[in-house]
């Protein structure tokens, strides 16, 4: 069963939980046969009352190793139940991290209902919980109670084979009904669980795009929205209440026939004379101890199997496809040189029927700065998710300094290329730990020289706290210009070769604009960089410029030899200067 394969790395303390809950199982049902029947049969009955000191003995030391065994399963179970919750946390994040982007992006969006990643990630935190919360407080139950029930339901039919068989008979339909209300519980459980992963998506998702909501007045939509979602999470909620709450009804039901059965047949027994007064009072004992252990057990048991659908989706996202090792090779003795070359290269995406590139060939020289262009698909972004390896070439191969990309191991590869995304990617810290992201042991001077490389050097050391300054989420305390040029600084920190500038400046304003170009100049020479540009006159003092089409390239040459003849370039500069 996968919830025991889950729990695996945990079994010692689970293990030996189990065994003090044996402990406390043998403990408590055999008190009525060890201490209550003796006590009324011989020193009551039979006025052996120097046998008093012997059966009060026996009494305390069962109920010590009750309570002791109690527990120290309760403690084992709840260690086992807190480290298996970190660990799965743990290997959950470490297996989304080693997958793909582009893999991940592609199962949430093909989850059914349309999950979001915080919905998803949501759903997982809220499996996780379930299953520390089972493991915790509901799995020593099932050991310790099921035990007790197994061992007293064995202590009456020592005591009465007849009487407990007829007893057994008359419950068995009630234990059909306890198991069909199970698997109710099971069903609302699930349901309940993807009802809260659809509302959280909603509002996750609502959240994420706030200005948007706000810029078109979509609060009320949004609400309505979310009211349809919650409110499905709360009429799952209910639902599965409802048949949890059938177990308490049941149970009683349950207990209720069985002794008012048991007082029937006890009846003829004692009047037949098969049966004592004593004995009747240790089989009822035995029988009240069996009580609560048999209604804990049965609803314990009811959600392990509630605990199936926590179980499968924490082994699936345990599970997420890494991405695939091909190479062996790690960072050239002599060091990088940054040359990459495109050579006859098609991409496609996974699902996608278009080719995303088509027989490219592409080369750049170490130190050159080329700047790519084009309409929407034509293939730019692919560029550098070729270069990071998030894509695999269809057909053809990437060079990077004269040597097939696949023969590196990823991380070697990686190492060789920074990239500036056209959203700047900043965390919540200060700035120093930002840059460090690039470079963990990279010293103050390397910041600071990065800083001045990326022209922000100034406008740090003017804050209060400069390096130490703790930014909000995504770089909030910084404006736009300041949050990429930091981006780039952070590229440069990493020492990396090749610099990848996806889009810099298509969200920024005109000063901010300049401030990054003059960035990049101090960079010309020093670093291969690719500059994918929405905005024209980012690349237009570039060494090269090609302009792709529907994964072609259709122009190459610089700013001024593109712009003599009439072309695609020019129609695009054109098309921008107008507006």
């Amino acid at each position: 069963m996968e919830l025991f394969r889950l729990i695996r790395p945990e079994w010692r303390l689970f293990l030996l939980g189990a065994v003090f809950s044996i402990v406390t199982g043998f403990a408590t049902p055999l008190l009525p046969t060890l201490v209550v029947q003796p006590l009324f049969n011989d020193v009551i009955g039979k006025r052996h009352y120097a046998l008093i000191s012997s059966v009060l003995f026996k009494g305390a030391l069962l109920l010590l190793l009750s309570i002791v065994g109690f527990y120290l399963q309760n403690t084992l179970f709840a260690l086992g139940g807190a480290r298996f919750a970190a660990r799965v946390r743990a290997k959950v994040f470490e297996a989304m991290l080693a997958a793909s982007p582009l893999e991940q992006r592609q199962n949430v969006s093909s989850t059914e209902g349309g999950f979001s990643s915080g919905g998803r990630t949501a759903r997982l935190s809220l499996d996780v919980r379930e299953f520390e919360n089972f493991l915790t407080f509901e799995l020593p139950l099932v050991s310790g109670q099921g035990l007790t029930v197994i061992v007293a339901f064995g202590a009456l039919f020592v005591q009465n084979a007849r009487l407990t068989l007829g007893l057994l008979i008359v419950i068995l339909p009630l234990a059909i009904l306890y198991t069909l209300v199970g698997k109710r519980i099971q069903r609302a459980f699930e349901r309940t669980q993807n009802a809260a992963e659809r509302a959280t998506s909603a509002m996750s998702e609502s959240l994420s795009r706030l200005e948007v909501i706000k810029a078109f007045r979509l609060e009320k939509t949004m609400q309505q929205r979310f009211g349809v979602q919650n409110e499905a999470q709360a009429k799952a909620t209910l639902r599965r209440s409802f048949w949890s709450n059938m177990h308490s009804p049941i149970s009683q039901l349950t207990v209720g026939v069985g002794i008012g059965t048991l007082v029937l047949f006890a009846l003829g027994e004692i009047q037949g004379g098969q049966m004592s007064g004593a004995s009747l009072i240790t089989y009822l004992t035995t029988m009240v101890i069996l009580i609560g252990p048999l209604q804990l057990f049965a609803y314990s048991y009811s959600r392990m199997s509630a605990m199936r659908d926590p179980a499968r989706s924490i082994s699936a996202a345990m599970q997420t496809t890494p991405e695939p090792e091909t190479g062996s090779l790690e960072k050239p003795a002599s060091g990088w040189v940054g040359a990459v070359s495109f050579e006859n290269v098609t991409a496609r995406y996974p699902g996608a029927n278009n080719l995303a590139l088509e027989h490219l060939n592409l080369r750049l020289d170490p130190g050159e700065m080329l700047g790519v262009v084009g309409a929407s698909g034509g293939g730019k972004t692919t560029l550098t998710r070729l270069l990071l390896r998030l894509l695999e070439p269809e057909m053809g191969c990437v060079k990077l300094d004269g040597q097939n990309m696949r023969d590196f191991k990823r991380a070697a590869s990686r190492a060789a290329i920074a990239l500036v995304p056209q959203q700047p990617g900043l965390f919540a810290m200060s700035i120093a730990e930002n840059l460090r992201l690039a470079k963990p042991d990279a010293t103050e001077p390397e910041l600071w020289l990065a800083l001045e490389q990326a022209g922000l050097n100034l406008e740090i050391q003017a804050l209060p706290a400069q390096l130490e300054t703790q930014l909000g989420e995504g770089g909030s305390g910084l404006s736009g210009g300041q949050q990429q040029r930091l981006a780039i600084a952070r590229a440069l920190v990493s020492g990396a070769p090749i610099l990848i500038l996806d889009e810099p400046t298509a969200a920024l304003d005109g000063h901010s604009e300049a401030l990054v170009r003059e960035s990049l100049e101090k960079l010309r020479g020093l670093r291969t960089v690719l500059v994918i540009a929405h905005r024209l006159s980012t690349i237009e003092s570039a060494d090269r410029i090609v302009v792709l089409e529907k994964g072609r390239i259709i122009e190459e040459g610089t700013h001024s030899s593109l712009m003599l003849a009439p072309g695609a370039y020019r129609a695009l500069v054109e098309s921008s200067s107008a507006r």
